[in-house]
């Protein structure tokens, strides 16, 4: 007995096309770390966001916790975290720098934009294994306007 149309089997052609169906996920963040474990620029969504500075000021100390422990014992490129309704996505680049996405559903296109930014930031050359506080400006502004434009979030 076929199951009817509306609920297709997991073998139907109507399932597969649902899958390839691109999912697009609302970031709510977008964090940039240096390995120090230091903030380097943090970016918010305008349309959903956490009401509460001191609450997202808590997920970045949080966040910055875990960076610290992560760059050390880092035995993936990447991690997801599931942190009550949310969902931290982290990206590694060779020791220098993470990406951190805060958003309430994982996503492929999500994921590759991601990795699109972390391939941006890495080519502009801005991380050493110090940090002193400084980077050049021209570069950050590059790279804010490639966050705000990639993910729709503004610079906090």
């Amino acid at each position: 007995r076929r199951p009817p149309r509306s609920t297709p089997s997991n073998s139907s052609a109507a399932s597969d096309v649902y899958k390839r169906q691109p999912i697009e996920s609302i970031t709510i963040a977008v964090l940039i770390f240096h390995s120090s474990g230091i903030p380097i620029r943090t970016y918010r969504s305008e349309e959903l966001y956490i009401s509460d500075d001191m609450i997202f000021g808590g997920f970045v100390s949080a966040i910055r916790h875990l960076l610290d422990e992560l760059f050390y014992s880092q035995e993936s490129k990447s991690l997801s975290v599931d942190h009550g309704q949310y969902k931290l996505l982290i990206e590694f680049y060779k020791n220098l720098f993470s990406i951190v996405i805060l958003t309430v559903r994982d996503s492929f296109l999500l994921r590759r934009k991601m990795h699109q930014l972390v391939n941006f930031v890495a080519s502009k050359s801005l991380f050493k294994e110090k940090y002193f506080g400084k980077i050049d400006e021209l570069a950050l502004r590059d790279i804010d306007s490639f966050v705000e434009k990639l993910f729709k979030v503004k610079k906090n």
